[in-house]
């Protein structure tokens, strides 16, 4: 499998050393091509950079891209063999994304899955499942193929990441969106550690 890995950052170097520590140490295989986009200088905002990002991906003559800010750390082993096998099989699918550690009003409920718990399907078996929905579209982490950033170019005005879900479904009224396993964090969002309840971008 060769992907392009897609990096967003933002000046914060020991955030994306962790990051890039936890990727080194659990996600298999490694990528064939590296893109890295840090705003730190530019200040575009989070949509017009991760339009940088998704641009290299369309210009990617790579079929996959896995997409992840520096302040994300991976938390245990991921074969991203599986979730592009999955993808392949499964057309209705346009991302297998990574569910998060909860933070801030999630952490009460146990996450964002079981606090909206209408929206998310389980499919699959434990050791081989994936969760469905149609709420939204994940900025990351994230799997999802090249041509799907060719066909749906992103919009860098604010409100990117509720607007580019809901254009996927208007042209594929079938289509979900995928969280890889059944619930259970595979990443964790540290930037959140410098503004409790915030974003961290």
């Amino acid at each position: 499998m060769l992907y392009l890995l897609t990096v967003l950052r933002n000046g914060r170097d020991t955030y994306h050393e962790r990051m890039l520590a936890s990727f080194l140490q659990h996600v298999t295989p490694q990528p064939a091509d590296v893109y890295e986009y840090d705003d730190r200088r530019t200040s575009l905002g989070m949509c017009a950079a991760h339009a940088k990002c998704w641009n290299a991906a369309a210009d990617s003559p790579l079929d996959w891209v896995f997409h992840i800010e520096e302040d994300m750390v991976i938390l245990r082993p991921l074969e991203l063999q599986r979730l592009a096998a999955v993808l392949d099989m499964h057309d209705h699918l346009k991302q297998m994304a990574l569910v998060r550690c909860p933070w801030g009003f999630e952490i009460e409920h146990g996450g964002y899955i079981p606090q909206t718990p209408g929206w998310y399907e389980r499919v699959g078996m434990y050791d081989h499942g994936w969760i469905e929905t149609t709420r939204n579209w994940a900025t990351g982490p994230a799997l999802f193929k090249t041509g799907l950033a060719r066909e749906f170019p992103w919009d860098p005005s604010p409100g990117c990441e509720t607007e580019i879900g809901p254009r996927i479904l208007r042209d594929y009224p079938d289509a979900k969106f995928g969280l890889w396993g059944w619930g259970e964090p595979l990443c964790a969002h540290v930037g959140v550690e410098r503004a409790p309840g915030s974003h961290g971008y």
